[in-house]
């Protein structure tokens, strides 16, 4: 699944490049940048959501411990009610 994902992506970001560079009239430098950029900045969230993933996978895991029972210290306090 994470295989097909980081190859769908990029290649989904590399067709939007390549639909902005089509032969019609008056793409300019800029509307080039402005897809570049954009698709650079995908690719970097893609990664950065990757990571990520990665990291809380790979973490180390910690049992869930019942707290420990409350001891008192005097008689009175087994005595005293617990609201």
């Amino acid at each position: 699944m994470l295989t097909r994902l980081m190859l769908i992506a990029p290649a989904l970001l590399l067709s939007t490049l390549a639909f902005a560079q089509t032969s019609k009239p008056g793409p300019t430098g800029s509307d080039f940048i402005f897809w570049l950029l954009g698709a650079l900045l995908g690719l970097v969230l893609l990664m950065v959501a990757l990571t990520g993933a990665s990291m809380a996978l790979s973490g180390p895991r910690r049992p869930v411990s019942a707290p420990a029972p409350r001891q008192s210290t005097t008689p009175t306090e087994e005595k005293a009610a617990v609201c």
